[in-house]
């Protein structure tokens, strides 16, 4: 991604002939902008995060945690395990390692 120094280099005052060399430069940074594929940006997640292969990263670990996860649904192959009550409103209710039926 272009540094913000790079996209102020490209600032033309009044009356200025633009040459050669600033097109190239301007090509430059809207290409690298085009290209640039990361998920984040500005801090903020803009893209799906899918990883490059099934079941091979972590989100955390047992000593760096995430404090709270906000979502709309979850959808987890293996189950969730958890210290401490996991409430799911809808199909399930999953309390630590036990699944029961919501009733």
């Amino acid at each position: 991604m272009p540094t913000l120094q790079d996209i102020q280099k490209l600032k033309l005052s009044g009356g200025q002939v633009i040459r050669d060399t600033w097109y190239e430069q301007l090509v430059n940074v809207l290409t690298e902008m085009y290209n640039d594929t990361k998920p984040l940006r500005n801090g903020y997640v803009v893209e799906d995060l899918i990883p490059e292969a099934d079941l091979q990263l972590n989100l955390g670990t047992e000593l760096k945690r995430y404090k709270e996860i906000h979502g709309g649904w979850g959808y987890f192959t293996y189950g969730i395990v958890g210290a401490s009550p996991i409430h799911i409103y809808g199909d399930l209710i999953v309390h630590g390692r036990i699944i029961q039926a919501y009733k």
